[in-house]
């Protein structure tokens, strides 16, 4: 074995000599064994690098959300996303005990008149009573429509100042003017920063969506809580479609309280009584007329397979393939309703999905 002298002589001194001090020389690197180490040690600093330039972009953005807005001091421009003001004209309530509100129940709403809907939730408090509204904005000017699709899923992007847009879908549009419905919960950002602006005052939004409507003969729609936002203007939109033959929704909610759109249900039941049809789930309340209990697949069985006839050996099997499903909710419920589906052998993501 051969040893090298730190003072420059080399040979084949045993390192024990008490006339030399001596360290051992390592082999040679390969050229390939140098640039692996070369590669790694770059990727190192990069990775270093970029979690030190992320924890300085969080914190500063912590700082922005939570800095409050000095006296004098102008609010920041959120003009970066592309919004378009919307006026607010109407804040009212579609349900039906909102005529409560009104002189007379033929009579128009008032355009400053704001009508509450009531959602008992819990013991707590501030869950007590939960209020649910329905924003009627005006197109914004030189717009004729936004350009959402309410049968593809777009939504309305809403700028909220120091705050990240949020995804609101639209209830309904009509000739210059579109609907947001939103339930308004305590400390909530974005809910409470819609719940706090005045019949006359504008809001910065933009229209976002790309996905396409894949045409079924059964279309299962399944909202979970305010979901029901989305899921029903979808139930209206494909009930106006010639090719679903039969359009059924699942609404699941923990009490019957929480539940609204009483009679826009019942008017879409009445327009179309062989092609749509409702069945309502309650985790923390048994009501008659009610399924109890949460969303399993045995559940979503029941609900649409057992409706339909289209579980496996099922009467109408054959059309398994014309099935489509789309839920509403959070993004952990979505996940978990597409593994349901898949456990009863439908395609979720994949052929299955109403929405692509």
């Amino acid at each position: 074995m051969r040893w090298k002298s730190p003072f420059g002589t080399s040979g084949g001194v045993p390192p024990h000599s008490p006339s030399r001090v001596v360290t051992r020389v390592a082999p040679p690197r390969t050229q390939r064994q140098t640039s692996i180490i070369g590669i790694a040690s770059r990727l190192l600093g990069l990775a270093i690098g970029l979690r030190s330039r992320s924890l300085v972009v969080a914190v500063g953005s912590a700082a922005l959300l939570v800095r409050p807005v000095q006296a004098g001091e102008q609010q920041p421009s959120m003009s970066r996303w592309g919004g378009q003001p919307a006026r607010l004209l109407r804040k009212v309530s579609r349900r039906s005990n909102a005529r409560d509100c009104l002189a007379h129940p033929s009579a128009k709403p008032n355009p400053h008149q704001v009508c509450h809907v009531t959602a008992v939730r819990g013991s707590s408090p501030e869950w007590e009573r939960l209020s649910v509204f329905t924003l009627t904005f005006a197109n914004p000017p030189g717009v004729e429509s936004l350009g959402v699709r309410i049968d593809c899923g777009d939504v309305v992007k809403v700028v909220v100042p120091n705050f990240k847009p949020k995804s609101y879908s639209m209830s309904a549009q009509r000739h210059g003017e579109f609907d947001i419905t939103v339930k308004v919960y305590p400390g909530g950002v974005c809910s409470g920063y819609l719940d706090s602006v005045q019949v006359g005052e504008s809001i910065s939004v933009f229209k976002m969506g790309a996905k396409q409507r894949v045409a079924g003969r059964h279309v299962g729609l399944i909202a979970y809580g305010v979901g029901i936002t989305e899921a029903l203007p979808l139930c209206a939109a494909e009930l106006s479609k010639p090719d679903a033959e039969h359009v059924r929704l699942l609404w699941a909610s923990k009490t019957y309280g929480d539940l609204f759109w009483h009679d826009e249900i019942a008017a879409l039941r009445a327009a179309h009584p062989e092609r749509f049809s409702v069945a309502t789930i309650l985790s923390r309340e048994q009501r008659e007329g009610c399924l109890h209990g949460r969303c399993s697949a045995a559940v979503l069985a029941e609900v649409f397979d057992g409706a339909w006839g289209t579980a496996a050996g099922g009467p109408h099997e054959a059309a398994r393939d014309a099935v489509r499903f789309l839920s509403v909710g959070t993004k952990p419920m979505m996940r978990q309703t597409e593994a349901m589906l898949r456990e009863l052998d439908y395609a979720t993501p994949g052929r299955h999905m109403l929405l692509a």
